[in-house]
């Protein structure tokens, strides 16, 4: 069971690009790029994730 607790988007987002991060490169931009694909481009989601578009 969940307990309570509110994380942000953006922690939560943080640690899934860590995960994606120790992936295989090509496995890591599909796994990156379906990610960002699940927001729309207006949200703070999407654009958090905008930023990291470099690394990959």
């Amino acid at each position: 069971m969940l307990d309570n607790t509110v994380y942000s988007s953006e922690l939560l987002l943080s640690n899934i690009i860590q995960v994606i991060l120790n992936l295989d490169d090509e496995v890591g931009k599909l796994v990156f790029d379906g990610l960002k694909a699940s927001f729309a481009i207006d949200s703070k989601e999407y654009q958090y994730l905008a930023n990291f578009d470099l690394i990959h």
